[in-house]
Parts: C-alpha cells; sequence; structure tokens
C-alpha cells in the first residue's frame, strides 16, 4: 500500500511537472505557432504513440469508435470540453502573463460542483459554498479587479478553467463503464479529427525547426496524459488532484527564474485562496474526482 501510495504521488508530480515545462515552452518558444496548430499536433501525436498500444492490447476492435464503447455520446461530450481546454488555455499563455493564466486555469475545481448540478443535475453541496467564494475571491485578486477583470487572456483562462471542470465531470461518469485507457484513447481520436479540421488551412507548409518544436510538446502533452492515467491507479482521485497543484509551483519557479516575471501581493493571496479552497472543494465534493 505504500508502494502504491509512493507511485501515485511520484506519478502525479511527473505529471505536474511535465505540464509546466509544457505551458512555459509555449510561452516561451510558441510565439510564431498558432492555437489550432499546437492543439492539433498534441493529439495527433498521441493518437500516434497511442495506437499501437491500443491494437496490440484490444486488436482490430478498437478501431471502430462506434461499437469499442458504449458510451460514445459521453466520450464526445468529453472530448469537446478537452479539447476547448487547449484553445482557451494556449491562448491565454499568449495573451497574459504565463504564471497568471497558470493559475486562473487550475481553478477549475471551484466550477465543478457548478458543473455537475448543470450536466447531471447533482445537488450542490451547501458546505462548499465559502470555499467556491473564497476561491472566485483568489480569482478576482488574480486577475487584479480594478484594471484587469475584463482582459481577453484572463477570461480566456477562466474559460479553460470551465471546460475542465465539465471534463472532469464527464470522466467520471464514463469511469463507471469504461476504463482510463479507453478514454483517453477516445478523448486523443475524437479531438485529433476536430482539431485537425481547424487546423487544415495551416497543414500545408510547416518549417522543420517549427515540426522539431512541436514534437517535443507533444511528447511533453503525453507524458502529462500517460503519467497522470498511472497514478490514478496508485493513489485516490482526491489525492491525485491536490498533488496536482504542484504544477503552480513549478510554474511559480519556471516564471520567476526563466521569464523573469515579478508576482505582486494580489497575485500570491489569489494563488494561496485558489490552492487551499480548490483543494477544500476536492475532498468535500469526492464523488465528482
Amino acid at each position: 500500500m505504500k508502494q502504491s501510495l509512493f507511485l501515485g504521488v511520484l506519478f502525479s508530480l511527473l505529471s505536474a511537472f511535465c505540464y509546466s515545462v509544457l505551458t512555459a515552452l509555449i510561452k516561451i518558444n510558441g510565439a510564431d505557432i498558432s492555437v489550432p496548430l499546437l492543439v492539433f499536433s498534441q493529439r495527433a501525436f498521441c493518437l500516434a504513440f497511442l495506437l499501437p498500444f491500443m491494437l496490440f492490447k484490444y486488436g482490430k476492435s478498437s478501431l471502430n469508435l462506434w461499437k469499442f464503447s458504449e458510451v460514445k455520446k459521453n466520450h464526445l461530450v468529453r472530448a469537446i470540453f478537452s479539447l476547448s481546454i487547449g484553445y482557451c488555455l494556449f491562448l491565454a499563455i499568449k495573451k497574459i502573463p504565463y504564471f497568471d493564466a497558470v493559475l486562473l486555469y487550475n481553478a477549475s475545481p471551484l466550477f465543478i460542483p457548478i458543473i455537475a448540478f448543470a450536466l447531471l443535475r447533482k445537488k450542490i453541496n451547501h458546505r462548499l459554498w465559502p470555499l467556491i467564494l473564497a476561491g472566485f475571491l483568489g480569482v478576482a485578486l488574480t486577475l487584479n479587479i480594478d484594471n484587469a477583470l475584463a482582459s481577453l487572456g484572463g477570461l480566456v483562462a477562466l474559460l479553460a478553467a470551465l471546460f475542465s471542470a465539465g471534463s472532469i465531470v464527464m470522466m467520471r461518469k464514463i469511469s463507471a463503464t469504461d476504463n482510463s485507457l479507453k478514454s483517453l484513447y477516445y478523448y486523443f481520436f475524437i479531438s485529433t479529427i476536430i482539431s485537425g479540421v481547424i487546423a487544415a488551412p495551416e497543414l500545408h507548409i510547416i518549417p522543420l525547426s517549427m515540426l522539431i518544436t512541436l514534437i517535443e510538446m507533444s511528447l511533453l502533452f503525453f507524458f502529462v496524459q500517460y503519467f497522470l492515467v498511472l497514478a490514478a491507479t496508485h493513489a485516490s482521485p482526491e489525492l491525485v488532484s491536490s498533488m496536482y497543484y504542484a504544477n503552480i509551483i513549478f510554474s511559480l519557479i519556471f516564471s520567476m527564474v526563466l521569464l523573469n516575471s515579478q508576482l505582486t501581493i494580489s497575485v500570491l493571496s489569489g494563488m494561496v485562496l485558489i490552492v487551499v479552497c480548490g483543494i477544500g472543494v476536492i475532498f468535500l465534493q469526492r464523488k465528482y474526482f
């Protein structure tokens, strides 16, 4: 048990670290790469990495998405939510300071009770309201409510958090029928098709230097997802979700060391509120994680 717990924590931290490195690379090296191309390349490469394993484990039946799962509509909704995260988060990273975008995205647990009510008609535990309201105070502090509440980048980062909450709720619903591997496979398959259509006008000419960067980012994205699945097999969803907040610490270090960012008391206060309230929501609303 101790070994499983250790591995759960380790894989959670590895996933969080890869995620932080990925978002930092997008901020530093992704200025010349469009968001549609970023999103498509990551999903397509991940599908290419995963497809041989799926064929080995499940055979040709894995290619028939129509019969491979009994909850295809749920997979489609989840894929749309998760795909939307990529578009919103990457756009936010390009528009506002890197750490602010990551911090706002990590407000997603605050939205989960609301999304679960909207999608599944699950009653909201009223003990959550103080945590939710305090968490959104942290969001307001991060946005700098006097000057930047209407910032496009900030609002888009919050949309990424909202879509992340929707994705988590749908994943929990799917998990009653399909395992994490199937869920990941459907996500990569569906999102590759949708994002490929969106990115199609930009696929005709990709310089070699850009292609190498896209492959690097895609590998990181794959390991983010892979380590997260491994973490979920060794630890409870509550622990994994809580440990994943380490990506904020990693992002804070990258922001200060690589980007020479100056953080304000307002943002740091927002960070504390978002993390503490987010973890509180995770443990009080366990059945949605």
